[in-house]
């Protein structure tokens, strides 16, 4: 089943300014999860990530991993009736 994905502002925002804080290096493997996740939610976003446990129809997909780089995931909705992802959170976890 086929959706439409979009990005709400503060999602888009937060990818954007993590983007531009970001080293090169970094800015590709953003540029990378984002196309990711636009490919893999576009194709049965339904059966897509895990659920988050407390926030009913909310998913969380993380990015492949990349050794010593940060971890990248999104949280998202999904409305099937509407064939509809919302990304509502885009999370950049640093290493320690």
């Amino acid at each position: 089943m086929r959706f439409t994905v979009v990005w709400e502002p503060d999602a888009e925002s937060d990818l954007t300014s993590s983007w531009l804080a970001a080293s090169q290096e970094l800015r590709e493997l953003i540029t990378a999860a984002n196309a990711y996740f636009d490919r893999a939610l576009s194709q049965n976003a339904h059966q897509k990530g895990t659920n988050i446990r407390g926030v009913p129809q909310s998913r969380l997909l993380v990015a492949p991993p990349v050794a010593g780089m940060p971890a990248i995931s999104v949280a998202f909705e999904v409305i099937v009736d509407d064939r509809l992802v919302r990304v509502v959170q885009f999370k950049l976890t640093e290493l320690d």
